[in-house]
């Protein structure tokens, strides 16, 4: 972002692409067409943003994106590319080249994707099978959809020790690469989930077959129970077996910004996205009372500075939003805390009140103000022109019903400046 007493050529190419976002879908820009995240134990997520266009240029980290204060769960995240595919040519030996036109894309994407955490076995599965017939379900029967969950069942067959009957649990050793049968009562020790545990046979005849690939040896197990076993390990001695758990209820939003393209005049082109891994599946019609979503939002700014100047960049703001359920549900709320290039915009754009559909998507209309300093400060605007648009839908599906939260996408105009922008909103409050 930059701030001028004269034109800034990157401010009005930007304030150009606000005007456009704000009003039509861009055919030109590369919107995107799907978002994936993933998440490790203690690392950062992953983020695949898969665009309309051929995607030969892969995106890579460019640091973190700000938060704003008063918000929490939502951590932002910044990707950067160089892509605009002019020329892909198959070579003699089948490989692409592929040249870019050199237009530079950056990405601002938050998200409330949480770290995978660990979880007692039992807590996740129920043990279904009494393998010791003492009238206590200790074991948990294999079905096909498990096979994905069983590993280190085998070393390679070149290791001949046969059963380690040095261990508590003999450890049959040599399956590997093979398709092998045993008798009821025989144990292999492996994991499940990565949880430690003992395979048991539970049936007459069970059958192993590791006649796949590397990455994947194991093509099918029949007949077998999977015994959860606590995991002795150094310092605190044993605990209980664990699985780790994914965050598969998480919300993201955020905006793709392209250029600028020196190949058409300089120009920008802005997305703003929003979305969610699981939509919220209930009836907002069947819920009672309010629910508060509060979070952050971000996006690209336009900012009047005097004398025909103007400043551009990165935004963030705080959103809080009111859900009325009821038969005739209604949303509103406002965006305060507008900040970008270090300094306080002293804008705030309120959200009409609006219907919100049953399966929990709305559409409205926001209205924006400045602040205006000094003897009796307070914020001037006129409604019937500083008027935007802003859209969202319910994710997630709490225990008691409610949405867990809500993300969308807006625009606003102001006396002195524009924005086009995104927004995610955890449930905080809730008066049934």
């Amino acid at each position: 972002s930059g701030t001028s007493t004269n034109r800034n050529p990157r401010a009005e190419a930007i304030r150009a692409a606000i005007a456009r976002g704000s009003a039509t879908t861009l055919p030109s820009a590369p919107a995107p067409r799907g978002i994936t995240l993933t998440r490790d134990h203690n690392a950062r997520p992953t983020i695949d943003i898969e665009s309309n266009s051929p995607d030969v240029v892969d995106w890579s980290s460019a640091g973190s994106a700000p938060v704003p204060s008063g918000t929490r769960l939502y951590d932002g995240y910044r990707l950067a590319r160089t892509s605009g595919v002019i020329e892909r040519t198959v070579l003699s030996d089948n490989s692409v080249f592929s040249q870019a036109d050199g237009v530079p894309e950056k990405a601002w994407v938050w998200t409330d994707i949480q770290s995978p955490s660990y979880e007692d076995f039992t807590d996740v599965y129920t043990l279904n099978h009494d393998t010791d017939s003492n009238g206590t379900k200790d074991a948990l029967v294999v079905e096909s959809e498990h096979l994905g969950l069983i590993t280190h069942i085998a070393r390679d067959p070149r290791d001949t020790r046969g059963s380690d009957s040095t261990s508590v649990n003999p450890v049959d050793r040599g399956i590997l690469g093979q398709a092998t049968t045993f008798n009821q009562g025989h144990q292999i020790s492996a994991r499940f989930d990565d949880a430690y545990g003992i395979y048991t046979c539970i049936q007459a005849t069970c059958s192993i077959d590791m006649t796949g690939n590397k990455l994947r040896p194991l093509v099918a197990a029949t007949g077998w129970a999977f015994i959860p076993k606590a995991y002795a390990g150094a310092g605190n001695g044993a605990r209980p077996p664990q699985v780790l758990v994914h965050d598969t209820d998480y919300r993201y939003f955020g905006l793709w910004l392209r250029g600028p393209n020196a190949g058409n005049g300089g120009r920008f082109d802005i997305q703003t996205f929003a979305g969610g891994s699981e939509p919220f599946s209930g009836s907002v019609t069947t819920l009672t009372g309010r629910a508060t979503y509060v979070g952050p939002a971000g996006g690209q700014y336009v900012k009047d500075t005097g004398n025909g100047g103007a400043a551009a960049g990165l935004f963030t703001a705080k959103v809080t939003l009111h859900a009325d359920f009821g038969a005739s549900p209604v949303i509103h709320g406002s965006m305060r805390n507008f900040r970008g290039g270090g300094r306080n915009l002293k804008w705030s754009l309120s959200f009409a009140e609006t219907a919100i559909m049953a399966k929990g998507t709305f559409d409205g209309t926001t209205s924006g103000t400045t602040l205006v300093e000094g003897s009796g400060s307070s914020y001037i605007g006129d409604p019937s022109i500083n008027t935007g648009t802003y859209g969202g839908k319910f994710y997630g599906n709490g225990d008691n019903g409610y949405p867990n939260g809500a993300v969308g996408t807006f625009t606003g105009k102001f006396n002195d400046g524009l924005v086009i922008g995104a927004f995610g909103g955890s449930r905080e409050v809730t008066n049934p």
